[in-house]
């Protein structure tokens, strides 16, 4: 059942009841796309399996960190979801194409049907204007003031929006496709390119190379203690690992291919694919040493 070795996670103290409240050892809470259903990933790295759903019916989500809320798609409205008691609020009219939280898992920021908006967990909304494309990935800041917003298209690059300010254009890339943001520095993956740049000045844009030469990246993301810099490559079936300097620490060999790179909440779990009824749920587990695993299908499959 385990691909690599046993590993131990700093498990929250969660387990899912019939209320939708979490309480028992879960490494992570994801959306599964397979089921259009929210899950907890109950256990250990090597053993671990899906919880019955804390919210179903959905057809796109995006959990906290904290493993709490969510923001979710269905029937064309995009609904703040809190997993303790369950309940729900339309906090728009519109599509969701992507989201991102503060690691505190008070704010959040979604690109809703081209729109980009900061999301308070009392379900409050607050615009900031229309994205200049289409979103292909997003950060936001510890704050949550701050949001970093790469997008396709015309206008393609990476761009900084505050609330009440003129929009700020950080880098122009052909396909800025992930983001990785540290209290300093700002990572970005250009994947026509094959490499990762870092925006040092997150004022005023300006990218630097900070590696290079991978032949089909599929996801970009900051270990859990923002030391590390990890980058999956599809074409090499692998994750290289990078310290802040640029310089390698490694790189982890995969038996499968990885279509992303995803942090998982809090714990140190990263999504490495998109789950169907021909692959499993492949995860990365960092801690305390980094190694892939899989997660079997839930029974009702």
């Amino acid at each position: 059942m385990m691909r690599g070795l046993l590993l131990m996670l700093s498990l929250v103290s969660l387990a899912l009841s019939q209320d939708g409240a979490i309480r028992g050892p879960v490494s992570g809470v994801v959306f599964d796309s397979a089921t259009s259903s929210v899950r907890a990933l109950i256990g250990v790295p090597g053993a671990a399996y899906f919880s019955d759903p804390v919210a179903a019916g959905l057809e796109n989500a995006f959990v906290s960190p904290d493993g709490a809320w969510i923001l979710a798609a269905r029937n064309g409205a995009i609904l703040s979801i809190a997993v303790a008691g369950g309940g729900q609020h339309v906090i728009a009219e519109a599509d969701l194409a992507a989201a991102s939280f503060t690691r505190a898992s008070d704010r959040a920021a979604i690109a809703a049907s081209g729109r980009l908006l900061l999301v308070r967990r009392d379900a409050s909304v607050i615009g900031l204007g229309p994205a200049p494309g289409p979103v292909t990935a997003m950060a936001l800041d510890h704050s949550g003031r701050q949001l970093f917003v790469a997008v396709s298209g015309e206008r393609a690059g990476v761009y900084l929006f505050r609330e009440g300010e003129p929009v700020k254009d950080l880098a122009r890339l052909a396909n800025a496709r992930g983001l990785a943001l540290t209290e300093s520095s700002l990572f970005v993956l250009d994947r026509d390119a094959g490499q990762v740049l870092e925006i040092r000045n997150l004022d005023q844009g300006g990218a630097a190379l900070f590696a290079s030469g991978f032949e089909q990246a599929t996801g970009l993301a900051m270990s859990p203690d923002g030391r590390t810099v990890l980058v999956s490559d599809a074409a090499t079936r692998s994750i290289s690992l990078f310290d802040r300097s640029g310089a390698s620490r490694g790189r982890i060999e995969l038996s499968f291919t990885p279509s992303r790179l995803e942090s998982a909440g809090e714990s140190p779990l990263f999504l490495l694919n998109h789950r169907d009824a021909k692959h499993p749920l492949e995860v990365l587990a960092f801690q305390p040493e980094p190694a892939a695993y899989f997660v079997p299908a839930p029974e009702e499959d």
